[in-house]
């Protein structure tokens, strides 16, 4: 199967943009349905900012159809769920602080109480969304480990300032550097945290206090280096150094390799899940 790469990146007919037009219209129907039926506005937000992550959840999905090799697309798979849950949580909470700006604080006698509850809100559904990463990646990184893949993944925006300022290209950058690294800084703050509380039980004193606070500063400096040994010698095992140490020269391999955008590239993983279906329906007729 051929696939006309140049062709698909220039092509932007009407009736694409008539169903981008639909779709973000539906999403922001739907944020604004959630929000009054929850009265909680971040939750609108976050149904709103979903459409950031659409592309790579339908990615994640489509790979595991038309991949014949399934420790990979399993593998790939949380990665690809991982990078669109990155998308959601960061795009929510900056849109969030922009309509908390835009709006301005809540008046009457119970304002305080309702900005306390958006901040908790807001801040609760950022750690269930920075938590959902971490398991992901994690997960991702343990099929990658058993079955032995380099795991490759690229975006459109990477590739677009992969350029230094003399404008000429520079090494492409793989994404699971920085999902696989935004994965452990959960680990360094649960166990930095531990020193803090152990602090309250104790509640040193006077000179106490300054040793209890190098200990601690001692013990995050410890913790640091560990998690980035730890990140390293993962990243050696499952990270890919180039795409063509995960990807192979296929019509898959160069649809996940293309420099496009990720709607290019779910469209071109639509198209192989297609000819792939005619393919089997041939075979399977007497």
């Amino acid at each position: 199967m051929s696939l006309n790469l140049g062709d698909l990146v220039h092509e932007d007919s009407k009736s694409s943009r008539w169903r981008q037009s639909i779709t973000w219209s539906a999403v922001v129907v739907l944020g604004l349905l959630v929000y009054e039926f929850t009265t909680q506005p971040i939750l609108g937000v976050i149904v709103i900012c979903s459409k950031f992550g659409w592309n790579d959840f339908l990615i994640a999905y489509l790979l595991q159809r038309v991949d014949p090799n399934r420790g990979r697309s399993r593998a790939v798979f949380w990665f690809c769920l991982a990078s669109g849950v990155l998308k959601v949580v960061f795009a929510s909470m900056f849109l969030f602080m922009g309509l908390f700006l835009i709006l301005g604080a809540p008046l009457g006698p119970g304002a305080f109480q309702a900005m306390l509850l958006r901040g908790i809100s807001a801040f609760s559904v950022f750690l269930l969304g920075y938590l959902l990463i971490t398991i992901t990646v994690l997960r991702g990184a343990y099929y990658a480990e058993q079955t032995q893949t380099k795991v490759w993944l690229t975006t459109y925006w990477l590739l677009e300032n992969s350029r230094n300022r003399h404008g000429s290209k520079t090494k492409q950058e793989n994404l699971v550097d920085g999902l696989l690294a935004l994965g452990m800084i959960p680990a360094w703050v649960l166990g930095f945290s531990l020193f803090p509380g152990l602090g309250s039980i104790l509640e040193p004193q006077g000179l106490l206090l300054i040793i209890f606070i190098g200990f601690g500063l001692l013990w995050s400096g410890l913790l640091f280096l560990f998690l980035c040994k730890t990140f390293l010698r993962i990243k050696r095992r499952i990270v890919a150094t180039n795409p063509y140490e995960c990807w192979g020269c296929d019509a898959l391999g160069q649809a996940m390799i293309a420099k496009i955008s990720n709607g290019n590239r779910v469209r071109l993983l639509v198209q192989i899940n297609r000819v792939q279906t005619q393919s089997d329906a041939e075979q399977s007729k007497p």
